[in-house]
């Protein structure tokens, strides 16, 4: 039967990367995604989890990252990505790299760059001291 659905829950360290990007691979082959949309699921991944990591939180505390991917109905993906770092709208489109420098291109500008170019919707919301992130992306 497939799982139409997967959450893993990874502590905020870039060691459980690898944890992350095998339970996507799994995710994909047992819903058949073909290799572009789990290519696109997995860089959209990284970029997100690797943010929160490296720039959400101010000192070395633990923290609980919970992502979820789930096949909507229409065949689109879901991503769903729930942490306790420090606020941060991923929603809202960076400048391109056309409008501003490499130099002075804010930190995540270009990763969450590309994230935008790659999803077809993203919204965020910070509720309870949790940020709320969800991508929808093409699917199968």
């Amino acid at each position: 039967m497939t799982s139409r659905a997967c959450t893993i829950d990874v502590t905020n360290d870039l060691d459980e990367l690898a944890r992350v990007q095998t339970a996507i691979q799994n995710f994909s082959r047992s819903n058949a995604l073909d290799d572009q949309a789990q290519h696109t699921l997995l860089l959209v991944v990284e970029e997100l989890f690797v943010n929160i990591v490296r720039h959400g939180y101010e000192q070395a505390a633990a923290d609980t990252v919970t992502i979820g991917i789930s096949v909507m109905d229409d065949g689109r993906l879901r991503l769903e990505i729930h942490d306790q770092s420090e606020p941060f709208d991923v929603s809202k489109p960076p400048p391109s790299p056309e409008e501003v420098s490499l130099e002075d291109m804010k930190v995540g500008g270009l990763g969450v760059f590309l994230v935008h170019q790659l999803a077809r919707q993203i919204s965020w919301e910070r509720r309870d001291g949790i940020n709320r992130t969800q991508v929808v992306l093409d699917g199968i």
